[in-house]
Parts: structure tokens; C-alpha cells; sequence
């Protein structure tokens, strides 16, 4: 996410994603966990299709493969041209931290391996917020766009809340700990 270019961030985020599902499905064996890796693999190439067409489109608009250079002209764009690579840029955030609707994998991330559903809530999850921030001048001139990221957020933690307070397994109980977490983080 800290890359300035945005072929090397789809490249690294891309990489992560296979390396957390090539995590969660070590233990072939185990026909949850490579359900749950089927599952979280699906929602990330999603998620890096929204992140390819948000960033390919700022990056045509602008001219500029540097996020620096988009980041910085993106005042010159028109409201149209920043609000939907926007929209996509926040749908790929969901997807990598587990929001709703896109909450699924994390849910059944829990078929994992203990240390790998570990490793995962305490840190890739965290890579949506993170693209947010990244963006976070772009999205400060779409305020209908922060309104949308602020409600999606919201029924994120609400959601991931109450579904916590059903479970009685400590593991959905960390899964669903961690959805209201990142719609806590996203609204902030």
C-alpha cells in the first residue's frame, strides 16, 4: 500500500492475497480450509478486479501511473471521473478487510489453522483500511462517497457486532470481533 506505483501495489497486494490463501489451504487434507481458501480466493480476485479498474481509471484520467501525481491532480478531475474509480477503490477495501457484503471469507476463515486465522485477523485484514487511507485526499473531495464508505461501515459493525454476541465458538467469535473492527476502522 505504500507504493507510489500503482502497478507494483496491485502486484504486492495481489501477492499477499495468494500467500494468505495458499495459508489457509496448506492442510489439503482439511476440506473446510480449502473451502474457506475457494472462498477467500474468489472474493480477492473480485476485490483485485475493483482495485485494477479504481486505480487503471485514476491512472488514464491522470495520466500518471504515481499515486503521488494522482493524489495531487486529482483536484483537476471532474466529480464523475474521481467518484466511480472511488466506488471501486472502497468496494476492494471491503473485500480485503471483510466488510459487508463481502464479509464471507473472514467468517469462514476460521477453518483455518489456528496461526494463519491469527496472523490474518491481526494484519492482512488491515490492508482496506489501509488503501483507504492511501486514497484518503482523493475521497476527501466525494462526499457522497464518504457517506456510502460511512454506511457500509456502519452495517459492517453493526452486523459483525451482533453476529459476535451469537457465536459460541471462540474462533467465530474472533472472526466476527474482527468485521466489527473494520467497519470500525473504515468509518473512522
Amino acid at each position: 500500500v505504500a507504493s507510489d506505483n500503482i502497478l507494483i501495489l496491485i502486484s504486492f497486494w495481489s501477492l499477499s492475497n495468494l500467500i494468505l490463501v495458499l495459508l489457509m489451504m496448506h492442510k489439503f487434507q482439511w476440506a473446510a480450509a480449502k473451502h474457506s481458501g475457494v472462498l477467500a480466493i474468489k472474493t480477492f480476485v473480485l476485490g483485485l478486479v475493483f482495485l485494477s479498474a479504481g486505480t487503471g481509471l485514476l491512472a488514464y484520467k491522470s495520466g500518471t501511473m504515481s499515486l503521488h501525481l494522482i493524489v495531487e491532480n486529482s483536484e483537476s478531475l471532474s466529480a464523475s471521473t474521481r467518484m466511480i474509480p472511488l466506488f471501486f477503490i472502497l468496494l476492494a477495501a471491503f473485500t480485503q478487510s471483510g466488510g459487508w457484503p463481502f464479509h464471507g471469507w473472514l467468517i469462514s476463515s476460521l477453518n483455518s489453522p489456528t496461526p494463519v486465522s491469527a496472523f490474518m485477523h491481526a494484519g492482512l485484514v488491515n490492508g482496506g483500511g489501509l488503501l483507504i487511507a492511501r486514497f484518503a485526499p482523493i475521497f476527501f473531495h466525494e462526499s457522497l462517497i464518504l457517506n456510502i464508505l460511512f454506511i457500509l461501515a456502519v452495517i459492517t459493525l453493526i452486523l459483525g457486532g451482533i453476529w459476535k454476541l451469537l457465536q459460541s465458538d471462540i474462533k467465530r467469535m474472533l472472526a466476527c470481533s474482527t468485521m466489527t473492527q473494520m467497519g470500525f476502522m473504515m468509518m473512522q
